[in-house]
């Protein structure tokens, strides 16, 4: 038995779409895939040397929730240089992609009842984050200038 509020999850649309797209692929199609957003090209090798340099000089331990604090104060220091934004490393939170930044921040922020303005387009997961939080959204209308 699990909680109302994970059984309320919704499949994801963008995986959804991704396995369409797969399956056209498969078929024959020339399909471009737009749905989760990872590139159509490999690893750049510098990255993937890098990748492997650090696993063979055992860095394969969890890292801090936070991040690492090497890269939480070089964020910190590009956001003060090249953004005018005052931080230090403690104001920086590291993230495995922007999705969970915002899913963590829906969380963090809205209570139960709570509205949210979301204006389109949007990223499929924004509106399912405000609900699981026990939030609803309310659409922003825009127009080609916003």
């Amino acid at each position: 038995m699990v909680s109302a509020r994970l059984a309320s999850i919704q499949e994801s649309t963008t995986l959804k779409i991704s396995a369409m797209a797969k399956k056209l692929t498969a078929s024959g199609l020339d399909i471009i895939d737009m749905g989760v957003g990872e590139p159509d090209f490999d690893t750049p090798k510098h990255i993937v040397e890098a990748g492997c340099n650090s696993i063979q000089m055992g860095e394969t331990h969890y890292a801090p929730t936070g991040g690492i604090p090497e890269l939480r104060q070089t964020i910190a220091e590009k956001l003060s240089r090249e953004n005018r934004v005052p931080a230090g490393a403690e104001d920086v939170i590291v993230t495995p992609g922007a999705k969970m930044a915002v899913f963590a921040s829906v969380q963090a922020l809205l209570q139960e009842g709570d509205e949210c303005i979301l204006i389109g387009p949007s990223w499929v997961s924004y509106e399912p984050s405000v609900a699981f939080a026990g939030g609803s959204v309310l659409w922003g209308k825009v127009d080609e200038n916003f």
